[in-house]
């Protein structure tokens, strides 16, 4: 390439540039409005560790329990040790049924807004799949292999099943 071609299409990159930068400063695109974080509060926005959710009136904080549960045909307990952490699980329990029961430090006026249960490699393996049922301090956790429940303390699991769990709740700010 000519010195003179280069030169010609710098100049050209340059006066596109110029020509974006005063299109966005006047809004020539559409009307672009700026608004500061806390102007906006419909969405989750992060805050020092705190998670606020819903508007500047709403003042609901986002709360997270979670945990490693160990199932095994000796029993059930929070999998709790140097590498992995339990937080806000106050106890497990099995129903009459068999089925697993989780116990959250939430109280009952919690919303819950999600709550997830993980199968691990090991149970993922097996095809047992679970589906988590209540919340607010109380969740209800059956296991199922092809469809067929399965007691939590089934020999099927050996000693290595592992369920990840994870709650997300609304609680009064105030």
């Amino acid at each position: 390439m000519s010195r003179r071609r280069v030169f010609g299409c710098l100049v050209v990159a340059v006066l596109i540039n110029i020509a974006l930068v005063w299109a966005a400063e006047n809004a020539v695109f559409g009307r672009v409005a700026l608004t500061s974080a806390v102007d906006a509060q419909d969405r989750l926005v992060h805050r020092g560790g705190i998670i606020r959710v819903g508007s500047q009136a709403n003042r609901d904080e986002a709360a997270f329990d979670a945990a490693v549960i160990k199932i095994a045909s000796t029993g059930i307990y929070l999998h709790d040790n140097s590498t992995h952490a339990s937080v806000g699980i106050t106890g497990l329990t099995l129903s009459a049924g068999c089925d697993l029961i989780i116990w959250t430090d939430d109280d009952a006026t919690e919303e819950v807004v999600s709550i997830v249960i993980e199968e691990d490699e090991s149970l993922a393996r097996l095809d047992i799949e679970s589906g988590p049922s209540g919340g607010g301090g109380k969740t209800t956790v059956p296991l199922y292999k092809n469809g067929a429940k399965v007691c939590a303390t089934s020999s099927t699991f050996g000693s290595q099943a592992n369920l990840w769990v994870g709650f997300t709740h609304l609680k009064d700010a105030s």
